[in-house]
């Protein structure tokens, strides 16, 4: 996947312990295999892999609105394509002390920011394992897919009847005696 993260220039202001020499440590997991939050396994998943960073052994967190960490999960073509917009992104941080230290995903210091068309822009205020979330198939869309789908199946199944049904050429066959009876199974 395609991701950036922007860190800010003012990162190690105020640390007790300077970042000189301190490396900037980035890993791209493209599975989320290893972050499974059984609470929302139901509702949620991860929209892209996830993104961890870090500066050395320090601990960055609590940074300024203007100081926060952007990541950017870039959108292909092709995904826009075919697997259509985030509905309803959520950015979230893996917080290792959730669900009695099992871990989960959390969205405590961090927003989406909607503003680049290009990209899942996600703010943070820390350093730690980021990602994407977003609903489940949406129930709103997945119902308007069935409908549609019904809807054409029968207009499908009427249309096949009234023409096996007033053409009798195709009606004295076996194929069409077939055609018509599940034509009329179908629409019933």
């Amino acid at each position: 996947f395609d991701v950036s993260l922007s860190l800010p220039s003012g990162l190690c202001r105020g640390e007790a312990v300077s970042c000189a020499g301190q490396p900037i440590i980035l890993v791209s997991y493209a599975s989320e295999k290893l972050f499974m939050d059984r609470k929302l396994a139901a509702d949620m998943n991860v929209r892209r892999g996830v993104i961890s960073a870090s500066v050395g052994n320090l601990s960055i967190q609590n940074l300024a609105n203007d100081d926060s960490v952007s990541i950017r999960f870039m959108i292909s073509d092709s995904e826009s394509e075919s697997a259509g917009p985030a509905l309803d992104p959520k950015c979230v941080y893996w917080d290792f002390t959730a669900h009695g230290g099992i871990g989960g995903w959390s969205d405590a210091g961090c927003h989406y920011d909607p503003s680049d068309a290009r990209a899942h822009t996600c703010r943070c205020s820390h350093l730690t394992n980021f990602a994407l979330l977003q609903p489940k198939n949406p129930p709103y869309l997945l119902s308007a897919v069935m409908v549609a789908g019904c809807v054409f199946t029968l207009f499908g199944a009427f249309v096949t009847m009234l023409v096996f049904m007033y053409s009798k050429m195709l009606r004295s066959s076996e194929f069409g005696q077939v055609t018509l009876n599940l034509s009329m199974a179908l629409f019933l």
